[in-house]
């Protein structure tokens, strides 16, 4: 750890800016990696948990969770709603786990994002239920130091 940087909710205070942007933006771009290494974007919805960790919901059949459940590794950037990354974002890596819909983390995951997206988010989990979905949400714990994220040519 640097000298004069301090450890508060499990994130280093030179990093808190970083997560004040993350968690208040209202898109981040998730990357999640293939088996082979490749890295696949999804743009989300966060919301800041009580421990400091961000988290998502999503269909617990989709693409992202079965990378996920492949290898925890993902990278979060601000972006928007179609997953491109806003000009000067910091990329942050971290590491992903899938919580169930049973499990009461979960009610935690979705008081945070009914408290952040309100209806938006009471109607899309209508939409979810409506199409015999079966949700589950994603904590992510993340490193403590920011990046760039790659260029167009290494995204590939």
């Amino acid at each position: 750890m640097k000298h004069g940087t301090k450890l508060v909710k499990g994130l280093f205070v030179d990093m808190l800016p970083v997560m004040s942007n993350l968690s208040s933006a209202k898109y981040v771009r998730l990357t999640s990696f293939t088996k082979d290494g490749r890295r696949k974007h999804t743009p989300v919805w966060i919301a800041e948990l009580d421990d400091g960790s961000v988290a998502t919901t999503t269909d617990d059949d989709s693409w992202k969770v079965k990378r996920i459940r492949t290898t925890s590794d993902v990278e979060l950037a601000v972006s928007d709603g179609r997953g491109v990354v806003e000009q000067g974002s910091d990329l942050i890596s971290g590491n992903a786990r899938i919580v169930d819909s049973a499990d009461s983390e979960y009610r935690q995951i979705e008081s945070a994002f009914i408290t952040k997206y309100g209806l938006k988010y009471r109607l899309f989990r209508l939409i979810r239920r409506i199409r015999g979905k079966k949700a589950c949400g994603i904590t992510m714990a993340l490193n403590k130091q920011p990046g760039r994220p790659p260029s167009k040519k290494s995204d590939a």
